[in-house]
């Protein structure tokens, strides 16, 4: 399939689709997506792909179809296919099937993520991401979850304590967790606190022993002691029980 952008002077500017014989057969102008011809399935996968991706663009980034630049990237072909058939079904369905948005999202949130750590790290980049009031519109369902989580409650407990808390929480993982060598930084804790990531299962158990030891109740964290227990229990499964109640219910 070729793809043809036409910018004339007094006329909107408008993509043209042609199939493999140059025959045209859809068109796209003003947010207004036409099929012109009968199209084949693959067409059809293509059509709708690059179409979803256009709008998508203007929809997130009001920003004309003339100022767009290519971003290519390779996927599996046993991927592709099965995208094209849900592509097609879902058409054949009348059901709204916008992947494009959903992977333009994505990558947002992630290069979000990134400019969130690297301010941390002290970097100030206040104007990286110039779209971004229009992600606070929809904000990710799968962040707001990860800053109520029980995960994000102990990191941020953890971020409170008035005292060497890293190296406390250094110390507890290489002697009970073997964790001598982990890639767990100050900065990736106050991401697990902000809900920008979820920490690990032993990331989780130290940072309790860590309160533990700073003689921070973890029962009054706001999280059910039963979750409590299950996160510990997880990285400390021999004699984890009763090396349980000792720790945190012994005085």
């Amino acid at each position: 399939m070729r793809i043809t952008l036409r910018a004339r002077i007094r006329h909107p500017v408008k993509f043209e689709f042609y199939d493999d014989s140059n025959k045209v057969i859809g068109v796209l102008d003003s947010q207004e997506v036409r099929e012109v011809n009968t199209i084949n399935d693959e067409d059809r996968f293509k059509f709708a792909m690059v179409t979803d991706n256009l709008t998508a663009c203007e929809d997130l980034f009001k920003c004309g179809y003339e100022n767009l630049e290519k971003l290519p990237f390779y996927v599996p072909k046993e991927f592709m296919d099965t995208l094209g058939e849900l592509v097609v079904a879902a058409h054949k369905k009348k059901i709204p099937f916008k992947p494009s948005q959903k992977m333009l999202r994505a990558l947002y949130r992630e290069a979000e993520r990134l400019r969130a750590q690297l301010r941390i790290e002290g970097e100030d980049m206040p104007d990286i991401l110039k779209y971004k009031e229009i992600f606070k519109l929809e904000e990710d369902p799968k962040m707001q979850d990860l800053k109520a989580s029980s995960g994000a409650k102990i990191m941020a407990a953890m971020l409170q304590i008035n005292g060497p808390f890293f190296d406390q929480f250094n110390e507890i993982a290489a002697a009970n967790y073997g964790k001598i060598n982990h890639s767990v930084k100050i900065h990736r804790i106050q991401g697990y606190a902000r809900g920008l990531d979820e920490p690990s299962n032993w990331g989780c158990a130290v940072a309790l022993e860590v309160l533990k030891k700073n003689k921070i109740d973890v029962f009054k964290l706001g999280i059910d002691e039963a979750v409590i227990k299950e996160i510990w229990l997880k990285s400390n499964k021999q004699d984890g029980e009763a090396r349980f109640n000792a720790l945190f219910k012994g005085a």
